[in-house]
């Protein structure tokens, strides 16, 4: 028997002696991949329905034992409540096969944790996660290595010695789409610690492809990384491969890679990211691309930037260029991801999820995971999506901006309001009730009532969450800040405190399994209560309230008064509240969930404004963003008019490059779906006419040219347009006067002044000044 301390990297489901078996794919401290089998772990699931029928159902399972199938009545708990349920244990095909026979012989039968995959059960009964240490004690028999025990070795921090391998790929057609069918590979360019591959088409892609092959094989890495890997790269490296007749065989035994859960692609023992992924679920980043990434993260930009409908010409034309960028994109993947992994890891080892897995999934899928391994601890049945909401809701409440500039204001923020209600007051689905009972604290105003004699699910995790938060960032003061383990531990508790805080959205989303809609309404009604009685104690202390918004209170900031607020609210209330931001200056417009100010630090925050929209242009965008630096930093009224003429100016004499009148918008249904045209519907359609595979979550660059008729009749993609046929004063009285008036007219300039103007600025001599 052989004891090892190994990092759980992946698991895979193969087949072993004929059987279904769970594979783990660990890493020692050298990097060296070890397999281990782990052959005693069965399929299972709940069957639920009156005790006679749990007896039949029981007596048929017992006359196919000789299949490896047992059947025992068992105790667990539904939505909090005791239940007597069959459980059926077995290999995976005989349990699809007993489960399809139940369901055509009985009626009223309910199945439970039939819907999930036979790896994801063993990480939840095992209750193991990929991305962690553990001690691993096993057996060698027959050169196979076989599980005896497995203990978490919850101490160890970094990670072993990864290989990383990122890849970019460039393809191209002369119309349309690159098709794999009759398109060959252009380029493959590979990063690994050691430096650049780049493979060049030359006479075909065969070479391209041996290569890539090889060079994975050679390398091993632990971890391929891409960017848009899931959508484009392997389906394309894949179909090209059939056609060249060529296997990628890149997976660490040579297999193939193979298309799995939430559109993800596996490449088994090897870790595949797709950066694109964390790009999609990260809503401070608007355009989603790498470029977009790179700036998020402080990476340097390439020195040009092509669109993929520009590939074609670009080979043809521009090679040396489209290369060197093909270059930047794989080296920036790279850097990324070793900027990005420790928050990958931590999100890996927390919810329970392979670390390729977590990120393909939402948001809300990764909290469910943990919700599930936190279930199935407390002998909770794992229930399945009820598949309809109840709809809307009232939301947090948000009071209306005092419109103008303000100076000295501070910003009140609750702290974990959501989270810390749900445990004050035990709300869960499994707590949850109608009726008005001794156990149960009832509110009128909704209707509904928490039960206080059992401990809620949902309170429990977030208690654990907070409670593991705490340890970790204990520890964290034992190591050096910027050390490996630092910032391992360091996004280890960000990733507590996002779960932690993301349980109430969970509640209320309706793809949850464990979908309450009272339980949201209620945690959102005493969300309101909080901030209204909140805000009737900071009036009779004396402060000025001018602005509210679910979990925060904006006032004029008076130390002493601030001070006794948030005595009152931790000793009144029983929540934590502290000073979030102080502005020299704040200009709150007319809207809410719209505002600009400067911190005492002199950092400039825009909340809500078109600046950091992505449905209006880059230049508009800018100019928005500097007349609010103007503002907020003192200008005078003549200098604020200063500025805007000389943008206005620009625009009328066409000066502005196209790439700054890019209008990006999003796909976010198939094109048959949309009921009313829009510029980037109409565009997506001309595109599609092109030989362009339109998806569902696709940015689409547009700009407006001139003419007659509605705008989706004028709108044409950025790399089709000409600057002699741009309309310019659509950019002028569409886009940056908006965007100019949403910031002025709380300093008096309305957006006719604005336009007067501009029009002033078209009829005078100085358009035709050079």
């Amino acid at each position: 028997m052989l004891s090892k301390k190994l990092w759980f990297l992946d698991l895979t489901t193969e087949e072993l002696g004929g059987k279904d078996v769970i594979c783990l794919w660990m890493v020692d401290e050298n990097g060296i991949v070890i397999n281990i089998y782990d052959p005693g772990h069965r399929d299972w699931v709940y069957v639920d329905a009156d005790i006679n029928t749990l007896r039949k159902i029981y007596d048929l399972v017992k006359l196919r034992e000789s299949a490896g199938l047992t059947a025992d009545i068992v105790k667990r708990k539904l939505v909090g409540r005791d239940k007597e349920v069959l459980l059926i244990r077995g290999p995976p095909k005989d349990l699809e096969n007993v489960v399809r026979i139940i369901e055509a012989n009985y009626r009223d039968v309910t199945f439970y944790e039939d819907d999930i995959r036979f790896s994801n059960k063993y990480l939840l009964i095992r209750d193991v996660s990929p991305s962690s240490w553990y001690k691993v004690t096993y057996d060698v028999e027959s050169n196979i290595n076989i599980l005896r025990d497995i203990q978490l070795l919850s101490e160890e921090v970094e990670y072993p010695p990864l290989k990383i391998l990122s890849i970019d790929l460039v393809t191209a057609s002369p119309i349309g789409e690159a098709d794999p069918e009759s398109d060959p590979i252009l380029a493959v360019t590979l990063y690994t610690a050691n430096g650049y591959k780049q493979y060049v088409l030359r006479n075909d892609d065969k070479e391209i492809l041996k290569s890539l092959v090889n060079d994975v094989q050679s390398y091993s890495p632990h971890v391929i990384v891409s960017f848009e890997g899931n959508s484009i790269v392997w389906p394309y490296l894949l179909e090209r491969s059939k056609v060249l007749n060529i296997p990628l065989k890149i997976g660490y035994r040579g297999d193939e890679p193979h298309q799995s859960l939430y559109g993800h692609f596996s490449i088994p023992g090897r870790l595949n990211i797709d950066l694109k992924d964390y790009v999609n679920n990260n809503p401070s980043l608007q355009r989603k691309t790498l470029e977009e990434l790179a700036y998020f993260l402080g990476i340097s930009q390439p020195g040009r930037v092509f669109d993929r409908l520009l590939y074609y010409d670009a080979w043809k034309n521009n090679r040396d260029e489209l290369l060197k960028y093909s270059l930047w994109r794989a080296k920036t993947i790279y850097d990324a991801f070793m900027l990005l992994k420790e928050e990958i890891f931590s999100l890996s080892a927390i919810t329970g999820m392979p670390a390729d897995y977590v990120l393909s999934s939402s948001a809300g899928f990764q909290v469910e995971n943990y919700i599930m391994k936190n279930a199935v601890k407390r002998g909770e049945l794992i229930i399945k999506v009820k598949g309809k909401g109840k709809g809307t809701y009232l939301g947090g409440l948000v009071l209306p901006p005092k419109v103008g500039i303000h100076r000295n204001v501070c910003v009140i923020d609750f702290k974990s309001m959501y989270p810390t209600l749900i445990m004050k007051y035990n709300i869960s689905p499994d707590t949850i009730v109608y009726e008005k009972k001794d156990d149960v604290k009832y509110f009128e105003e909704i209707g509904v009532g928490v039960k206080q004699s059992i401990k809620g699910l949902f309170p429990e995790i977030i208690k654990r969450l907070v409670d593991e938060r705490n340890k970790v960032r204990s520890k964290m003061k034992e190591f050096p800040e910027g050390s490996a383990p630092y910032r391992i531990l360091d996004a280890h508790q960000r990733v507590l405190k996002i779960l932690a805080n993301a349980m109430y959205g969970y509640m209320g989303w309706i793809n949850a399994r464990y979908y309450s809609w009272e339980g949201a309404q209620l945690v959102t009604y005493l969300g309101r209560e909080t901030i209204s009685s909140s805000k009737r104690k900071a009036e009779e202390l004396g402060l000025h309230i001018l602005y509210g918004d679910t979990d925060s209170l904006f006032v004029n900031y008076d130390k002493e008064k601030v001070e006794a607020l948030l005595t009152w609210i931790s000793k009144e209330l029983g929540l934590e509240a502290k000073i979030d931001k102080i502005y020299k200056v704040l200009l709150f417009t007319e809207a809410k969930k719209r505002y600009a100010g400067l911190t005492i630090d002199d950092k400039i925050d825009v909340v809500g404004l078109e600046y950091v929209r992505r449905d209006w242009c880059n230049y508009a965008k800018e100019t928005q963003y500097n007349l609010i630096k103007l503002v907020l930093t003192g200008a005078s009224k003549d200098k604020i008019l200063d500025y805007f003429r000389e943008r206005v100016r620009k625009l009328d004499r066409g000066e502005v490059p196209i790439d700054e009148l890019v209008i990006w918008e999003q796909i976010t249904k198939r094109l048959d779906e949309y009921k009313a045209m829009s510029p980037h519907l109409a565009v997506a359609e001309e595109l599609a006419l092109k030989g362009w595979k339109i998806k569902k979550g696709m940015f689409i660059g547009y700009v407006i040219l001139k003419g007659s008729g509605p705008l989706y009749k004028r709108a044409i993609h950025y790399t089709m347009a000409k600057k002699e046929d741009i309309d310019w004063d659509y950019y002028i009285y569409r886009q940056v006067i908006p965007v100019s008036a949403r910031v002025l007219e709380p300093m008096g300039i309305s957006k006719s002044d604005l336009e007067s103007i501009a029009s002033g600025l078209h009829f005078s001599m100085d358009r035709f000044l050079f």
